[in-house]
């Protein structure tokens, strides 16, 4: 296995972070890392492994999942009460500073909104300390304009026609 592929595999998670996820020591992972252990079954169980501990740590954060609420110009968003039109992750885990996780909502009287997390590198992000940031989570209103918007650039045609009906076709 290569730097770049190891890269890949782990999306830039640290050593001793993986070494927690996987049950391997961090010097393995290192060599792993460094390109210096290429078995290609073991590097296969890692693999596996890895991906185990990160669908578990999804899986986690679903059941922990809290329901966000915001008043934002006099009128309550509210992730209980809504109903979820779509759901769009971008791929790196929770944690990381790029971690995206946003969910596309209808409220009963038909306004749309986005609620979402995301680590310190996204418009999630929130102020903590001297001149850092944190990942955080809010409520983003949308128009309809842009919920469809949204909705052709992170969802299926399928999800898309659910939604909002069929478009006429180009």
């Amino acid at each position: 296995m290569t730097s770049e592929e190891f890269s890949q595999i782990t999306n830039g998670i640290t050593a001793v972070k993986l070494g927690e996820l996987t049950n391997k020591s961090s010097a393995t992972i290192q060599a792993y890392a460094s390109g210096a252990r290429v078995i290609p079954y073991e590097v296969e169980m890692f693999a596996n492994s890895l991906k185990m501990a990160l669908s578990n740590i999804k899986m986690e954060k679903k059941m922990n999942e809290r329901i966000q609420k915001k008043i934002i110009d006099g009128k309550l968003y509210n992730t209980a009460t809504a109903t979820m039109i779509a759901e769009y992750e971008n791929g790196f885990v929770p944690g990381d500073f790029r971690y995206l996780c946003e969910e596309l909502y209808r409220t009963k009287n038909g306004s749309f909104f986005l609620a979402g997390d995301g680590g310190a590198m996204t418009k999630y992000s929130r102020p903590c300390g001297n001149n850092a940031s944190c990942g955080g989570e809010n409520i983003f209103p949308l128009t309809e304009v842009e919920a469809r918007k949204w909705c052709e650039e992170f969802c299926s045609a399928e999800e898309y026609i659910a939604a909002f009906g069929e478009p006429p076709e180009a």
